[in-house]
């Protein structure tokens, strides 16, 4: 059920902010609702993400975070678009 999430905030922390926490809204992608929040703070060592969810299922569970935006391919007629 909670197996699909989507990080509903963009990430953006600069070299220069200082080491406040961002709180970044989780949402179920199938239902829309929210599961919880991911604390996200800068230290010396980058950034710490701390999670805050509810409602998952026992077990191991992991998130991954994307450079962009956007989930979609960057592969079009056979060629990486990045190139």
């Amino acid at each position: 059920m909670f197996n699909k999430l989507l990080l509903t905030t963009l990430l953006a922390v600069s070299a220069g902010a200082n080491s406040a926490a961002l709180s970044i809204e989780m949402k179920d992608l199938e239902s829309g609702n929210t599961v919880g929040y991911i604390s996200a703070e800068k230290n010396d060592y980058g950034v710490v993400f701390t999670p805050s969810l509810l409602g998952l299922p026992q077990g191991l569970h992991g998130f991954h975070i994307h450079e962009n935006a956007s989930c979609g391919t960057s592969i079009k007629d056979d060629k990486n678009l990045k190139e």
